[in-house]
């Protein structure tokens, strides 16, 4: 991305009291790449996150226009018959040969990745969090007028083990409240399919 624009996003992060990274090195985006990939197989170790995830995610797109919520398969890019199989049958991701194909699958939707950015800032009570909130909806709008396209890895910044090894990866300040809040993956691509959402008129009712 251009620096310019980083910085713009910088800067706005800056006047709100957060503080915006970035990083194209491809040790560093390797890395951050590594602890996304391992906190889905954590993730799905523990029952009370594996049914949290089942119950979000979205395998068809007729599901996902009927429900407007979740997470579909299309956006993760990977179909959704082998999504639903693979997430249904979470020991073999261990297994010695179909567990490195499941793997190797998940992995291909992280080709072409070489930026990666991240938020931090005041984070521990709720007007934090809405304030955090409107930051990035600003630099996500900034950034898709240029033809930038985001995904959020929220698994890393939600997962304890993970969350800690990004913070020392990117050399994170969490402290006095503050708190890494956000890591995305950025660049340009083709259109990314749409993530279908319920009316606005709904969630506000």
């Amino acid at each position: 991305m251009p620096e310019a624009d980083l910085a713009a996003v910088a800067a706005e992060a800056s006047a709100a009291g957060h503080t915006f990274g970035a990083t194209s090195d491809p040790g560093q985006v390797a890395s951050i790449i590594r602890v996304n990939q391992e906190t889905l197989f954590d993730d799905l170790r523990h029952d009370a996150v594996h049914a949290e995830i089942m119950e979000w995610l979205r395998f068809s797109e007729r599901e996902a226009v009927d429900r407007g919520d979740g997470l579909s398969a299309a956006t993760m890019l990977i179909p959704g018959r082998i999504l639903r199989f693979a997430m249904g049958h979470r020991g073999l991701w261990e297994a010695p040969v179909i567990g490195a194909l499941i793997r190797a699958v998940y992995l291909r939707t992280m080709r072409g990745v070489t930026q990666v950015a991240w938020w931090s800032g005041p984070f521990a009570t709720p007007a934090d969090y809405v304030a955090a909130g409107r930051l990035f909806l600003k630099a996500w709008i900034h950034l898709t007028e240029r033809g930038v396209s985001l995904h959020p890895f929220g698994t890393v910044i939600t997962n304890p083990r993970s969350h800690a090894r990004f913070v020392d990866l990117v050399d994170a300040d969490e402290s006095g409240g503050r708190m890494a809040w956000m890591l995305v993956r950025l660049g340009y691509a083709k259109e990314p399919p749409l993530a279908h959402r319920r009316p606005l008129e709904e969630m506000l009712a």
